[in-house]
């Protein structure tokens, strides 16, 4: 997954990447600095590892100018994601999709976050959070979201069955 293919390339190690995922899931309620602090001071990582998250998660906004820049805009030794095939991968698929809400005319209503994360064993690829605006209210995740939580079930089967 994409969040999977960005710690690796900051370094982080793989058995520390749910935990990291935990932590950068608050960015939607606390500043980067909180959720650097949580890295560096709970999960034991230097700080130029946490900066190179950083670099990332800070990363949103209009979709095809942040899938463009994540792809190189067309130089691929600007690509930030360097020749990581699950990741290079993995935005040839988002640049589909987008082309997909584009051609329906849904696209003016995405916006692109990598902070977006849940650090959840049984939440698998993509995730996403439905936002209604108007005005000055803003509802997050709890109007609607949702992803692939394929091994969610398996979690409440019994043993066999």
């Amino acid at each position: 997954w994409l969040f999977d293919a960005i710690l690796g390339i900051c370094d982080v190690p793989v058995g520390k990447f749910r935990t990291i995922c935990l932590v950068v899931a608050k960015l939607d309620k606390e500043p980067w600095s909180e959720v650097k602090r949580g890295i560096l001071e709970d999960k034991t990582l230097e700080s130029e590892v946490a900066d190179k998250i950083g670099t990332f998660v800070a990363k949103k906004g209009e979709p095809w100018t942040l899938c463009n820049e994540l792809m190189g805009n067309g130089d691929v030794s600007k690509c930030p994601f360097g020749n990581h095939a699950g990741a290079n991968k993995l935005m040839e698929d988002l640049r589909i999709l987008l082309e997909y809400l584009e051609a329906m005319d849904k696209l003016k209503f995405i916006s692109f976050d990598l902070s977006l994360a849940r650090g959840l064993d049984y939440c698998m690829g993509v995730i996403y959070e439905a936002v209604c605006m108007s005005g000055n209210t803003q509802v997050g995740s709890i109007g609607g979201g949702g992803g692939c939580y394929e091994n969610l079930v398996y979690m409440f089967q019994e043993a066999g069955k």
